[in-house]
């Protein structure tokens, strides 16, 4: 899982077998090994709530998706799934993506379990 984070935004990218997870309704997390010793985790969780939304637990950024629509969303072609919300002096966006092979891959995204680009598929048609 891939983490994207820009002002008020926080994307998550999931690999093919990370999207099985979520729609297993499986916790998917990652973590940050820092110099000084300290740890970074984010974490997307399937909950029984109605809405996506995100918050910070026991030192850890969780996304939380609603349990039908993660579901949905892994056994489908939809992209992403999003939510904006209010948040102190704006809003915070939240988008929850599945990570498509890249159209010029780096050394370290050889072997990673993406989808098909979809413009590389129209390609090859």
């Amino acid at each position: 899982m891939k983490l994207r984070l820009r002002g008020s935004s926080v994307r998550l990218r999931l690999t093919r077998p990370e999207v099985a997870a979520i729609g297993r309704g499986e916790r998917v997390e990652e973590e940050t090994r820092m110099p000084d010793g300290s740890r970074f985790r984010y974490a997307l969780v399937v909950v029984d709530t109605d809405e996506v939304t995100a918050c910070m637990a026991d030192n850890c950024l969780e996304v939380h998706t609603p349990r039908a629509v993660a579901a949905a969303w892994a056994g489908s072609d939809e992209v992403a799934i999003g939510a904006v919300h209010a948040a102190s002096g704006g809003v915070c966006e939240l988008l929850i993506e599945k990570d498509f092979a890249c159209l010029h891959p780096r050394p370290e995204d050889r072997g990673a379990e993406t989808f098909p680009h979809p413009t590389l598929s129209r390609d090859s048609t």
